[in-house]
């Protein structure tokens, strides 16, 4: 399951930190009984007189990587706290309570400052995991983030309580506008009390949260959408610092990029344990009610039959997309530093289906499209790659997003990518209601701007997002009154390519360029 789940996050700095974290054990059984240097035990008093046992772990390179201190008392230990340590850097202190609970997290910098202190709550001596937690600045003695997964209220005037009344009255009528474009999300979870996410939520006023199935849909109390772990209609986000040094965010930063400057959608998320097959099935019956433009799924599961995860999650995916043509599903490539992506046991899914209604992005190396630096950007070193399953690159490098708990926090990955490229379809859907899924994907790969055709990037349209060329040909297309003509598509874009104020650095009108570049289109 662990290896299952680094598959799933995103890649990012914060990631590795987790990852030495979570290798100690591992590292330490491993090469303890080769070395006596890997695992040394000392007995310190401090100052005070206190009796306590330091360990220090080490790889055989004799780099130290986890140090903890136990306080001795009456011949019982109790874990006062632990340094971690990522190639002998130190980057967090953490202390723990008698129940063994992690109380409390300081952040370090790699100047060695500290620079944030997490406090986590629990609601019993037993739980695993907190249940709330307050993110803290430690310089400037300012709350970073406050979360509470116990929270089910859901009050727009609370949550936008810090801004002035005229904006309150707007965001609250966008709540209540149900002709807004449906897009969906399926990720780990939701902050339903962000101010940049609130509003936006689709509010299913049949099924309020009391514990009954109101609107007879066989989903009980999904009031803004559905939280596996909590069986409730909210959709909280699981806190877990086993394996995050800091809370992850991570559905609720991919919903923000979604949604990012857009009002006229309506989000329908789908958070928790996405692995299980009940909760795929959930979902899909709840597509074909509903019938979302949109979805994001930032996640990758292998082939079924490596055993990391059971054949009837990989079915109920593969049905989740096939069953809902009408949806565009928008995925990652994944953060395998360069892998081509494969199809069969190879594979890694939903990227690797041969479904016309998916959208596969990797990433490039920028966190936004600027039309005068496009020439220069590169495939992010983290992204995978591909010609047969990997469609477009888009931005996906350190992108600013909210953050669970309120502010915003930056994150890398292909995660961040789909999303990005999800915004823009998201954008020309509202301008042109009409236009299909299809339509629009074949817009954004027709589109594309591909910076060196003699060297193509290995996506299969060869080339990047650029949003207001697809903007663009999805105007003139609209305009001929047809549909699903890809045909018509395809000229458009070439004419709009001609015009000199859509066309780019390095894009040419000769014959050899325009051979070059039906060759990528072809497999389009």
């Amino acid at each position: 399951m662990l290896s299952l789940l680094m598959r799933i996050y995103i890649w990012n700095t914060t990631k590795v930190i987790i990852f030495f974290a979570l290798a100690t054990t591992f590292l330490v059984s491993t090469y303890l009984w080769s070395s006596e240097d890997v695992l040394i035990e000392k007995k310190i008093l401090d100052e005070t007189g206190n009796l306590y046992i330091e360990t220090h772990f080490k790889l055989p390179e004799r780099k130290l990587i986890f140090r903890e201190k136990i306080h001795i008392i009456d011949d019982n230990k109790h874990i006062i706290f632990q340094y971690k340590f990522e190639k002998e850097t130190l980057v967090s202190l953490d202390y723990f309570n008698q129940y063994a609970q992690l109380i409390k997290r300081i952040i370090v910098t790699h100047r060695g400052h500290t620079s944030e202190e997490i406090t986590y709550m629990y609601t019993s001596p037993t739980d695993n995991h907190p249940h709330a937690f307050i993110r803290k600045n430690i310089m400037f003695d300012f709350n970073i983030a406050n979360y509470d997964n116990n929270d089910f209220s859901f009050n727009l005037h609370k949550v936008l309580s810090h801004e002035p009344i005229l904006e309150i009255d707007r965001k609250i009528k966008i709540s209540h506008d149900q002709t807004r474009t449906l897009v969906a999300i399926i990720d780990s979870g939701v902050d339903h009390t962000h101010p940049n996410l609130a509003y936006k939520f689709r509010i299913n006023y049949a099924d309020k949260i009391d514990g009954i199935d109101n609107d007879i849909n066989e989903v009980v109390d999904d009031f803004i959408g559905w939280s596996i772990p909590l069986h409730k209609g909210l959709p909280v986000e699981k806190i877990n610092p086993a394996y995050e040094t800091i809370p992850l965010s991570h559905g609720t930063h991919v919903a923000d990029i979604m949604l990012k400057n857009i009002d006229q959608a309506a989000l329908l998320p789908f958070t928790g344990d996405y692995g299980e097959s009940d909760f795929l099935n959930m979902a899909n019956n709840t597509f074909q009610t509903l019938k979302p433009a949109f979805a994001n799924l930032s996640f990758l599961f292998p082939h079924w039959s490596l055993q990391e995860i059971p054949k009837e999650t990989y079915t109920s995916l593969q049905n989740l997309i096939k069953n809902n043509p009408e949806t565009l599903f928008f995925t990652v490539a994944g953060n395998d530093f360069g892998k081509e992506l494969q199809s069969g046991r190879n594979g890694l899914y939903p990227a690797s289906f041969d479904l016309d209604n998916i959208l596969t992005v990797g990433a490039l190396d920028t966190s936004d499209i600027l039309e005068n630096e496009m020439f220069d950007y590169q495939l992010a070193p983290y992204s995978n790659f591909g010609i047969e399953h990997v469609d477009i690159l888009a931005p996906g490098s350190n992108i600013e997003a909210a953050s669970l708990g309120g502010g915003t926090i930056r994150h890398t990955g292909t995660s961040m990518a789909s999303p990005f490229a999800l915004n823009i379809a998201l954008s020309i859907k509202i301008s042109y209601p009409k236009l299909t899924g299809q339509e629009i994907k074949n817009i954004l790969l027709f589109s594309a701007y591909i910076p060196n055709i003699e060297n193509p990037f290995k996506v299969r349209c060869g080339g990047m997002i650029f949003p207001r060329r697809a903007m663009e040909v999805a105007k003139r297309y609209s305009f001929l009154n047809t549909q699903n003509d890809f045909s018509k598509i395809r000229i458009l874009s070439l004419e709009v390519r001609f015009d000199p104020s859509f066309s780019m650095k390095g894009e040419l009108t000769d014959a050899s360029y325009l051979q070059k570049l039906n060759f990528l289109w072809d497999r389009i």
